[in-house]
């Protein structure tokens, strides 16, 4: 279940414990290396496109060929 929140530095917001108790895990790094993943599951990377690069005409011609 998400829970409501409104903090004055980043507005309103919505948390969710993915585990609870942390107690189940065996060391801080395991603990670590789960919510890493999670969150690279949750929110990937985006994927960046490089723009079209014009032709060397176009280039010097600002464009217009």
């Amino acid at each position: 279940d998400f829970i409501g929140a409104h903090d004055p530095a980043v507005g309103y917001h919505e948390t969710c414990a993915l585990f609870s108790p942390m107690g189940e895990f065996a060391t801080q790094a395991l603990a670590r290396e789960t919510a890493r993943e999670a969150l690279a599951l949750t929110r990937p990377a985006p994927q960046v496109t490089p723009p079209p690069v014009p032709s060397r005409r176009a280039f010097f011609l600002g464009g217009r060929a």
